[in-house]
């Protein structure tokens, strides 16, 4: 059984400045990124890999080459392949039962109840699966983040994280539970001052 442990920074203080990820970010965008970069001088980034390869993520990703020419390393975060079969485990029945009910649609009498019945067991399966991969996600990349601030000395610790809103919603939860300063770097009016006031 895999168990998900959170290793204390021991006295360090890391801050996570959050970014929202774009499907295709625009040039303005990465341009502002890259002065973000410059201001606050994180000492690394994370981004959420997805379905992505470690290769694609390192040579495609816009974010990824963005930071490798800024000279700051970027850490792909993401589930593990155990968490992965755990979430399927978790909504395997609700789906079991939803097949089952639709291939017992011979009663003609029923017929009509019985698709309404599997089509709302498919919702909450697509539900649970989705609420469930969304929680153990964003506990994943949490660890990723920590476990990455851990390869570096420094008392204080900026991070940039890359990520889409859902997930960071639920990630800066734990994420303060932990003592971790988090801030919407979007909702920062002028990064230079907060960096002057937050150091």
């Amino acid at each position: 059984m895999e168990t998900l442990e959170f290793e204390p920074l021991g006295g360090r203080r890391l801050t996570v400045l959050f970014v929202q990820k774009r499907k295709e970010p625009s040039e303005e965008e990465l341009h502002s990124l890259k002065e973000m970069i410059e201001a606050s001088a994180p000492e690394f980034a994370a981004e959420e890999l997805g379905e992505r390869t470690l290769d694609n993520f390192y040579k495609k990703d816009p974010y990824a080459r963005l930071f490798q020419e800024e000279g700051v390393m970027i850490y792909p975060v993401d589930i593990s392949d155990y968490a992965k079969l755990s979430i399927s485990a978790i909504t395997l029945e609700k789906r079991r039962l939803a097949e089952m009910t639709e291939a017992s649609l011979t009663d003609k009498a029923n017929a009509e109840y019985v698709k309404v019945y599997a089509s709302v067991l498919r919702d909450e399966y697509e539900s649970m699966r989705r609420d469930e991969e969304i929680s153990i996600r964003n506990d994943w990349m949490v660890k990723g983040i920590l476990d990455s601030a851990h390869r570096f000395s420094k008392k204080d610790i900026i991070c940039l994280f890359i990520g889409d809103m859902v997930h960071w919603n639920g990630m800066k939860e734990t994420l303060h539970e932990l003592g971790v300063e988090t801030y919407d770097a979007s909702a920062l009016v002028d990064i230079k001052t907060f960096m002057q006031k937050h150091t």
